[in-house]
């Protein structure tokens, strides 16, 4: 929050604009740290909430995410399987 008033660009921004631009910051980092917020890997214009939503209404089970692997872009299965055994 204190970057975005102290950034230059925001220097001459009114109060209720630069409220605004601190709003849309927060949601943009919770949307893209928050698991059930984040597009689903194999279609983009769907998120993790919409899909478990879909797959509840499809197979009529309720479904709860217990677990999931975080995978960084260049690292491979094998990286991540490694990482687990230790």
């Amino acid at each position: 929050l204190a970057q975005a008033k102290q950034d230059p660009k925001n220097a001459s921004k009114p109060p209720q604009v630069m409220e605004k631009i601190i709003e849309g910051k927060i949601k943009k980092f919770f949307d893209e740290s928050c698991l059930v917020n984040q597009a689903f890997v194999k279609d983009s214009d769907k998120t993790i909430t919409q899909l478990t939503t879909e797959m509840v209404a499809k197979i009529g089970e309720n479904i709860n995410i217990r677990r999931f692997v975080r995978f960084t872009l260049g690292e491979g299965v094998g990286a991540a399987a490694n990482t687990t055994q230790n």
